[in-house]
């Protein structure tokens, strides 16, 4: 028999599972200082089952798994495999070839195999004595055992020479033998005890006998009268019982109706509610219009109040210009007909002047004739007398007709001077008329310039209207946005605060030592743990993780309020708690040295809540000997560095407990007590932030309506006193018209 080789996978510096063959000749293992020799050493004695955590120059079993490095990630179990030539059968009952195998999980569970059957470790041991390859044969000399073996007592060096003789099985079996002789031996004082014991209850068992077959006739007896009973109300039962079917069969059919009644009632509890969502949205969507519709109508009226204006004014303007018309036409056709009539009454008289002038000339030739003719007629005197009286009458006449024709003359000479005079005035007018056509001109010019300007100021006003009533829209889409944020946040938060006040996710015997707390039917309770704790929100869940189900633990102020709690519980059947006096619960704090300079360490448990000073021993003796880690990765490390003396909890809820065991997996984020806590008092933070958000909006909003406003109302001012100048441009156009026609009539 010879060791033929050696497997070791994940033991000490040996993460990768390498096989070591030996051949019958001797091998040697050499290399550096701490590259692994020792190592196959303590490998062998670990696989022959070597108990002893100092002997394999560690501190707990689980030092001898791989513990990994910076490149390389720990192993979680150790694997040693020895496989020993046995063709000689030195071990009888064996194959040519023996596996020794041993198993070590970072859990702390282990295994032993022989040839890959599961074994104990005691068959290992027998396997192996007399052959000089047990744990604590001579065959492996670690560090430092001869100088042990030397030094021995006479009676452990004893059990050496045994074991090279190859007696210590012997030894070990004759052990084995009288601990069962012993064992054996003890046995039969006890049977003895038991047999002196029962034979004094023999006689007595004997009457108890008579009496028990008694007991069995008359119990056979009684069983069969009660049979004969039971089947009489056996029979009355399944009367009963068929009479309470064709009930339950009723109700049944009842039941079922009214569930569907109710059903139905709750459908339609739902459709009113669903209604009513959609009237809300609905009636939201309905005044958010009416108030586009208000805004609009809004500026429909006023933009109706200057088309209204302009309309005023253009009528005045057309009026007052109609009138101007109206009176230049009737003074042209006035002043036309005076012309007229002038120009013909001179012709007239200047006709009649000539006809008059004629006639003078006629009679005077006439005259001279009859004087001539008298002076050569002198023989017919008396008939020229007459004639020369009727001459005379003539000659009247025709000197009244020429005094009539002179004072005419004068007359018309005067209307001449008159209507001369009247062409001076005229004249005067029409200088009037052009100097006042350059007064309308200078005017029209100047209200010209006085439109552009207008014009320009319109168009700058119109521009800012414009910015400031997009500025008021998006102010009002903000405000809107801000509304509905703060409304979700309220429901959200009243939602949350209902069941905070319910106690959602508490016990039912928490609950009802909690409200009966509140009716002061019981002094002294503080309230949950959850309750009297306070944790920043990126805390929240390693904090929930930590306190497990110890959240709904309630405080209380001493030992006799607890037991008054429980005494309350078991009178009202309302299930079991946990109470903490806070006389009684006293706890200490994690102090181990380096922990605070430890890479991924946040703090201890109970350095991160905040809670009332005179809960300080409860808070420690849930929370002290905890530590926060940043991740899985990191709180290995710590567990490692401190051999698992302590629970460690990361931020995302994954735990390492004390000893080694890991827990882990998704955590709930949103469905624990204290998250919900938290989230009230965000909630609350936001609502206060987005009120004054709100708030702020809303002035912005009134602050840019009124500037739009008055912006407007100053565009319909420049509206209206463009309008007028531009009226009055027209009234003046026409005025210079009508005054630059006179001025041609004239």
């Amino acid at each position: 028999m010879y060791l033929k080789s050696l497997e070791i996978q994940g033991f000490k510096s040996f993460p990768d599972k390498i096989s070591l063959t030996f051949d019958k000749g001797l091998t040697a293992v050499v290399g550096p200082n701490g590259s692994g020799k020792s190592n196959i050493g303590d490998s062998v004695r670990w696989v022959l089952g070597e108990q002893s955590t100092k002997t394999l120059r560690g501190n707990k079993m689980e030092d001898v798994i791989f513990s990994g490095t910076v490149a390389r990630k720990p192993m979680g179990f150790a694997q040693v495999t020895l496989n020993i030539d046995n063709s000689d059968k030195t071990l009888p009952d064996m194959g040519d070839e023996v596996g020794i195998t041993r198993k070590l999980y970072r859990s702390g569970e282990s295994e032993y195999l022989i040839n890959g059957k599961p074994c104990r470790l005691k068959d290992i041991n027998e396997l192996f004595m007399d052959t000089g390859l047990g744990r604590d044969g001579y065959s492996i000399i670690g560090q430092g055992r001869i100088a042990e073996i030397v030094g021995a007592k006479s009676s452990e060096r004893r059990d050496i020479f045994e074991e090279a003789a190859g007696i210590s099985k012997f030894r070990y079996k004759k052990l084995e033998a009288e601990r069962k002789l012993t064992a054996a031996q003890e046995n039969l004082l006890r049977l003895t005890d038991i047999l002196t014991e029962l034979e004094g209850r023999v006689e007595p068992l004997r009457i108890q006998s008579q009496k028990a077959e008694k007991f069995i006739k008359l119990a056979e007896e009684r069983k069969r009268l009660e049979i004969s009973v039971w089947v009489s109300r056996l029979d009355e039962m399944k009367i009963k019982l068929d009479e309470l079917e064709s009930k339950i069969l009723v109700s049944k059919n009842e039941y079922e109706n009214i569930e569907n009644d109710i059903q139905r009632e709750e459908q339609k509890i739902a459709d009113g509610i669903r209604k009513m969502q959609e009237s809300t949205m609905r009636a939201d969507e309905l005044r958010r219009k009416m108030l586009e519709e208000e805004q609009t109508a809004s500026g429909m009226k006023s933009g109706i109040a200057v088309l209204e204006n302009d309309i005023k004014h253009c009528n005045e303007a057309v009026e007052a210009a109609q009138k101007n018309i109206d009176s230049s036409e009737e003074a042209k056709k006035a002043l036309e007909q005076e012309r007229k009539a002038a120009l013909e009454g001179l012709e007239k008289l200047e006709e009649q002047k000539k006809a008059l002038e004629a006639e003078i000339k006629a009679a005077e030739e006439s005259f001279e004739k009859a004087e001539s003719e008298s002076t050569k007629l002198g023989d017919s005197v008396d008939k020229a007398g007459s004639e020369i009286n009727g001459l005379y009458i003539r000659q009247s006449e025709h000197r009244f007709n020429i005094e009539s024709s002179k004072s005419m003359i004068e007359e018309q000479t005067s209307r001449l001077a008159e209507l001369r005079e009247s062409s001076g005035t005229l004249v005067k007018r029409i200088e009037e008329y052009e100097g006042h056509r350059a007064d309308l001109t200078a005017q029209s010019e100047k209200n010209a310039a006085r439109a552009e300007e207008l014009r320009n100021k319109l168009s700058g006003l119109e521009r800012l209207y414009k910015s400031r009533r997009e500025g008021f829209e998006q102010a009002k889409n903000d405000f809107e946005r801000a509304l509905y944020e703060l409304k979700d946040k309220q429901q959200r938060r009243k939602i949350l605060t209902d069941l905070e006040n319910n106690m959602e996710g508490f016990a039912g015997s928490v609950k009802q030592v909690l409200k009966a707390s509140k009716q002061g039917r019981i002094g002294g309770v503080f309230g949950t743990i959850a309750q009297n704790i306070g944790v920043e929100p990126k805390y929240a869940v390693a904090i929930e993780t930590a306190l497990g189900g110890a959240m709904q633990n309630i405080i209380v102020e001493n030992e006799d309020i607890a037991k008054r709690c429980i005494r309350f519980l078991k009178e009202q059947k309302g299930g079991r708690a946990t109470f903490l006096p806070i006389t009684s619960v006293k706890g200490y704090e994690l102090r181990e040295q380096g922990l605070e300079n430890c890479e991924g360490f946040v703090a201890n448990a109970n350095k991160i809540v905040t809670y009332d000073p005179k809960f300080s021993g409860i808070i420690a003796s849930l929370l002290g000997r905890i530590v926060i880690a940043e991740d899985i990765d990191t709180a290995t490390l710590i567990a490692k560095k401190y051999g698992y003396k302590f629970r460690i909890v990361t931020l995302d809820g994954q735990v390492i407990n004390a000893g080694g065991s890991f827990t882990g997996g998704s955590a709930q984020r949103s469905g624990g007590i204290i998250t919900r806590k938290n989230e009230i008092d965000t909630l609350d933070a936001e609502i206060e932030k987005l009120a004054a958000e709100r708030d702020t909006l809303r002035e912005k909003a009134e602050k840019l309506r009124a500037e739009s406003e008055k912006l407007r109302f100053d565009t319909e001012a420049a509206k209206e006193e463009q309008a007028q100048c531009e009226a009055e441009r027209v009234r003046i156009g026409a005025e210079l018209t009508s005054v630059i026609s006179l001025a041609d009539q004239l």
